[in-house]
């Protein structure tokens, strides 16, 4: 079973749309607004959060070492960037 394709958005507050305009969801509760809002952004940094993660434990075994090798400061550094990048998408940050 697959989800609806992302990128989602809100359409009238609390109504969750696909990339196609089809309804995902509704939210009917007392902060509908908000949490349409949060439930969007949330799946919207599903992939780069998951990246992030991903690449940060594939370099985990090179982070614990103690190294002066160019190779693993710079792969850290761009595991770092991937991280930031969807934090600050999650923050709702460009």
């Amino acid at each position: 079973m697959n989800h609806t394709p992302l990128s989602w958005y809100l359409s009238g507050g609390w109504v969750i749309r696909g990339t196609e305009a089809e309804l995902v969801a509704e939210v009917l509760d007392e902060n509908v607004e908000a949490n349409a809002d949060f439930i969007v952004t949330a799946v919207n940094c599903h992939d780069d959060l998951l990246e992030a993660c991903e690449a940060l434990l594939a370099e985990s075994p090179k982070l614990t070492m103690v190294t002066d090798e160019l190779v693993d400061r710079l792969t850290y550094s761009a595991a770092r960037r991937l991280a930031e990048k969807a934090i600050a998408k999650a923050k709702g940050e460009k």
